[in-house]
């Protein structure tokens, strides 16, 4: 299919690269990067773990990997020495980017787009730097292989996606994952209202913020989707599915399988029609990403209450 986004224009959008220790993935994704060659190019990457033999040597191969630019490219790093963890090192990495740029397209290491995804986030962030209810642009849209109507045109909807994604300094200044910025989140308006919405997925957010919050996952994606939805955040999602996550497998953090609903594949083009979709076309797309068998349902009202005690009730924290 003709790469439809990308023109003669050279991409203008800083790019941010989280790597750690996966040399496989972490090649393909920035050949990908190369061919878009972005003017500014930030690698952040956490440390090694001292208890696992030979990481250092893959973290020290891949951060050779991520440097290896061989086009006309401002490059900055942050290489941890010790080992931070996924939620501090991504989310510090992230901060870091944004200390030195206004706005940025973001990639972890199995994140594999296509080319259209740069030049799809760049159009989307020049076109609503303004607009503070946006909160991301994304790359992934999981329901485009069974569901017509996002082939349509790119939509604006209430969920956030980071396989690969693009946001604001102004928007992720707004990211808390502490236990009181988790409760003040849960206890907003916006949120409560998006809870009412769409039950399944909020009940997902609110487990594992608060489990992000207590140490017990370490995570910080679920922490930020809950400080977009408390303020009535939204995402750009594209209409054919722009993100592959090729980091499925034992040596994943969080992505040990792989569900047939991440396996979509990326596809090249999007028209550039945003619209923001109705509120049922809304619950269709996200319906169909989030499907929760019943018994997995009655499983997380269980863990909801016993979570929502713990943060409201034992307060122990």
């Amino acid at each position: 299919m003709k790469d439809i986004l990308r023109n003669s224009a050279p991409l203008q959008t800083a790019v941010l690269l989280l790597v750690f220790n996966r040399p496989e993935t972490t090649a393909q994704v920035f050949e990908a990067i190369r061919k878009a060659k972005p003017p500014r190019l930030y690698i952040a990457a956490d440390g090694p773990r001292a208890d696992r033999a030979g990481e250092d040597e893959r973290v020290a191969k891949v951060r050779e990997m991520a440097t290896a630019v061989d086009w006309p490219c401002e490059v900055k790093t942050l290489f941890r020495e010790d080992n931070l963890g996924c939620k501090y090192a991504v989310s510090g990495g992230i901060t870091w980017f944004f200390e030195h740029e206004e706005q940025g397209i973001i990639l972890e290491d199995d994140c594999l787009p296509s080319q259209s995804f740069f030049w799809f986030c760049e159009k989307y962030l020049e076109k609503f730097r303004n607009n503070k209810k946006i909160f991301s642009v994304n790359g992934s849209n999981y329901a485009s292989y069974d569901c017509s109507e996002w082939h349509m045109q790119d939509i604006i909807y209430a969920d956030v996606d980071v396989w690969g994604w693009a946001t604001w300094r102004d928007r992720w200044s707004q990211y808390g994952h502490t236990l009181s910025d988790v409760r003040r989140g849960l206890l907003s308006v916006d949120f409560i209202k998006f809870a009412f919405t769409y039950f399944p997925i909020a009940q997902e957010i609110v487990i594992n913020s608060i489990k992000s919050a207590y140490g017990i996952i370490n995570t910080w994606d679920y922490p930020w989707t809950l400080s977009v939805l408390s303020v009535g955040g939204v995402a750009v999602t594209p209409r054919m599915n722009l993100i592959e996550n090729i980091g499925f497998g034992p040596d994943a953090t969080h992505t040990s399988t792989k569900p047939e609903l991440r396996s979509v594949p990326i596809e090249e083009g999007c028209r550039l029609e945003v619209r923001l979709s109705p509120i049922e076309l809304n619950k269709q797309y996200l319906k169909a990403i989030h499907k929760r068998s019943f018994l997995s349902i009655i499983r997380n009202n269980l863990k909801l209450i016993y979570f929502l005690s713990k943060i409201f009730i034992q307060n122990d924290r």
